[in-house]
């Protein structure tokens, strides 16, 4: 009886074990389907801006989250259909690297723009090799914040020689507050400066 007890007990254990992680798996599927939901909202949020952005040449897409396909969106948007617009402001997305190069991708063909905000996404150095790609080949941006992503004195060195060596890029406002980018950048920075509008 003791050994069918034990067993039974065992077999519990186990019943139980396989319950919770059950439930923790369908917990993450939950999070993710949610998370899908999200991205997918904000996706319908951005093509739902084509005529506003046409009405008015503002889109403010702050703290919005599409996630890649969002950006994708809003790239294919920015060159077809996005003419009219002249202020895109958003910050705080998460957009990374990959979002910047969608993003970089629309704004290459887009020749409306003069303010663009992509501060606090999260953008690192790969992601800087395409926004600079791009900026150097805008000629309508005139003023652009990156600030508060990830780029470091490495990153800014590839979007300042890119805009050094660039024959259409007209910025000419810039804000390297809260930074801390060092004497590092004091060079590349300074030979931007001397060719530059800023």
């Amino acid at each position: 009886a003791s050994r069918h007890a034990r067993r039974d007990a065992l077999l519990g254990r186990e019943v139980g074990v396989r319950r919770r992680e059950r439930a923790r798996v369908e917990d993450r599927l939950v999070a993710v389907a949610r998370g899908r939901e999200a991205e997918l909202g904000a996706l319908v949020g951005l093509v739902a801006l084509k005529p506003f952005i046409t009405a008015r040449g503002v889109a403010d897409v702050e703290a919005c989250v599409a996630g890649v396909m969002g950006w994708l969106a809003l790239a294919e948007l920015l060159q077809d259909g996005g003419q009219a617009l002249e202020i895109l402001l958003l910050e705080v997305n998460d957009i990374g690297d990959e979002g910047a190069a969608a993003i970089a991708k629309g704004l290459s063909d887009n020749g409306s723009l003069t303010n663009l905000d992509i501060s606090w996404n999260g953008i690192g150095l790969e992601g800087a090799k395409e926004i600079a790609k791009s900026l150097s080949v805008t000629g309508s941006l005139t003023e652009c914040n990156l600030r508060n992503n990830k780029l470091g004195v490495k990153g800014w060195t590839i979007i300042f020689n890119a805009l050094r060596d660039s024959p259409t890029s007209n910025i000419t406002t810039w804000d390297l507050s809260d930074e801390y980018l060092g004497p590092e950048i004091a060079k590349p920075l300074a030979e931007y400066i001397s060719v530059s509008s800023v």
